[in-house]
């Protein structure tokens, strides 16, 4: 019986190596990732990954931003390791989006579409944040660059997303949904306790002027 058991676990190891070297092996297929995005995304992000800040939509431009990080965060919904808080609105309505997605050593939608959405012209919103000081915001960024790098960039080896340019009314919601624990980012959570609302709101205006890269 132990002979068995031992033979059954040694298959299903084997397998599970094949299946992740055939998953990792796997190049993205960017005509499915449009068709992904064309299919599903840009209801809400837009046409062109620009974003949608109206109150019943609340998307994010996502255009040009880095795979690793699109491809995690899809995982991150798709598993509902965010977008299951009942404050999260946008979230919420990513989650039952995110699990539609495929992922297999045959079809990976995530990988798929994340490297679509990379190759998009990135797209910087107008600002929207009225009474922000930028200045303000720029001093306060001086606790974030370690993660997010000097000019907003971000940081693969720390899994810290680029921040330059993206959304100020983005960047504002979510600092303050990790604050409250809406949204779990283990990283920051010995950040947040320390910003009110106010340097909140002027470090998402200063990150909006940064220029993309």
């Amino acid at each position: 019986m132990r002979r068995l058991r031992t033979g059954a676990l040694l298959a299903l190891t084997i397998g599970a190596l094949a299946s992740h070297e055939a998953l990792a092996e796997r190049k993205v297929n960017l005509y499915r990732g449009q068709q992904v995005f064309d299919g599903l995304c840009n209801r809400c992000h837009g046409m062109e990954g620009e974003g949608n800040d109206a109150k019943n939509i609340k998307a994010p431009a996502i255009a040009g931003m880095p795979a690793w990080y699109v491809e995690d965060q899809l995982e991150k919904f798709r598993t509902g390791k965010r977008g299951k808080h009942p404050l999260d609105n946008p979230g919420m309505r990513m989650y039952p989006i995110a699990r539609t997605l495929f992922k297999d050593e045959q079809r990976d939608d995530l990988a798929d579409v994340s490297a679509y959405v990379e190759k998009l012209p990135k797209k910087t919103a107008p600002a929207t944040l009225d009474g922000a000081d930028i200045e303000k915001g720029k001093a306060k960024y001086g606790m974030c660059i370690a993660c997010h790098g000097a000019n907003g960039e971000g940081n693969l080896g720390m899994k810290a997303p680029a921040l330059a340019g993206q959304s100020d009314w983005y960047l504002f919601t979510q600092l303050k949904n990790i604050k409250a624990g809406i949204r779990k980012v283990p990283m920051m959570a010995g950040v947040t306790p320390g910003l009110d609302e106010e340097a909140m709101r002027n470090l998402a205006a200063y990150l909006h002027s940064l220029p993309s890269k």
